[in-house]
């Protein structure tokens, strides 16, 4: 849609354009890949290459009348591209000719760098907004059209992706309030969990809808908005503290849950992100998803999955899985507390009666 938007708002800019590319691909040629490259995973996201056959769709690239010569060149990822030319080199402190390789999107990056590559294994990040992705060994569109399905950095490999807007950020948001109110104190995360650790499994009744930026993936509710229900005289800062954390990884369960009515059978999540480094989330989340959650020895994946791929593009490993398989590791392990699990069940009918009431209702 921008490049249909430029064409017809900016027809002169939009002639005098070589390329429409991603930041990656112009990044990558300034390095000195040898053209304007984007990768099949990034590509995935554009609507308008096959999942399949990992070229431009022709009857949707004619359909917006865009100009296909002016598409960038499509590759797989952790492909030798080009060579460091020597200005910059010189400037970054590089050797010229270091090979430059194809990188992937930043969520399929996080999942080859949590080695989230066989069917079924599941990857959650918990930063300033969550997500969630999965792999498979075959497209599976969502009948519900909720989530996508994207090509994975992994060949012959693909993804279902889900987006919480305000995963971390919750907890920021409600850090910073308490923050505010004791500015002399140093109000961290750990001394929240700490706080959460004391609440027991449901947070005393208190229910959170963590919807502080609208609800994305499943529900796709703009409109949507935070909520804390069931506050009484007898609830606390942790149980208040311990909601929030349940009601992110509620929010994750849903989108654990579409991936189920795919027959996406999960067995295991690995955990990434800053939200990853709490014991008590993890086993937190380890309690509602029903299944066991490890902790990587590296928060952030993405950057590690990115070097993995770069490993595997100049040969030191034969394919990304065994790359990731020499350079991924894990710190701890979760495993799920069934009786817990069982409460949570019950919790969630709460957390998802409560949105759709207040949206029947008309409050959003």
């Amino acid at each position: 849609p921008k490049i249909m938007w430029i064409r017809e708002n900016e027809p002169d800019l939009y002639k005098k354009a070589y390329k429409f590319v991603n930041v990656q691909a112009y990044l990558n040629r300034l390095l000195g890949a040898e053209d304007f490259y984007d990768d099949f995973s990034n590509a995935s996201l554009h609507g308008l290459m096959s999942l399949t056959k990992m070229e431009w769709i022709d009857d949707f690239v004619q359909a917006t009348d865009i100009d296909s010569n002016k598409l960038p060149q499509l590759v797989g990822s952790g492909r030798e591209i080009g060579t460091l030319n020597k200005p910059v080199a010189d400037k970054l402190g590089l050797l010229a000719g270091t090979p430059i390789v194809s990188g992937g999107g930043d969520q399929q990056c996080a999942a080859v760098g949590s080695n989230v590559i066989e069917e079924g294994d599941c990857e959650v990040t918990l930063g300033t907004a969550g997500v969630t992705i999965c792999s498979l060994d075959e497209p599976r569109l969502d009948p519900e059209r909720t989530i996508p399905c994207l090509v994975h950095a992994v060949d012959q490999k693909w993804t279902c992706e889900g987006l919480q807007n305000a995963a971390g950020a919750s907890l920021k948001w409600l850090r910073n309030l308490l923050q505010e109110g004791q500015p002399e104190a140093n109000i961290d995360y750990d001394y929240m969990t700490n706080l959460a650790a004391k609440s027991p499994v449901g947070a005393n009744g208190i229910t959170f809808l963590p919807y502080l930026a609208g609800a994305a993936a499943p529900l796709w509710d703009s409109s949507a908005r935070g909520m804390l229900f069931g506050i009484s005289l007898g609830s606390n800062l942790g149980d208040v503290t311990r909601a929030v954390l349940e009601g992110i990884s509620f929010e994750t369960a849903s989108i654990l849950d579409n991936f189920a009515r795919r027959d996406i059978k999960v067995s295991k999540i690995r955990a990434s992100g800053g939200g990853a480094k709490s014991a008590l989330w993890g086993q937190l989340q380890a309690d509602i998803y029903g299944v066991p959650v490890q902790r990587l020895l590296e928060d952030d994946a993405t950057i590690l999955g990115a070097a993995v791929l770069g490993a595997f593009g100049i040969g030191i490993y034969n394919s990304v899985g065994e790359a990731a398989n020499a350079m991924v590791h894990t710190t701890s392990e979760y495993q799920p507390n069934m009786d817990h699990h069982q409460k949570y069940i019950e919790k969630r009918k709460i957390f998802d009666k409560l949105y759709s009431s207040v949206k029947a209702g008309g409050l959003f």
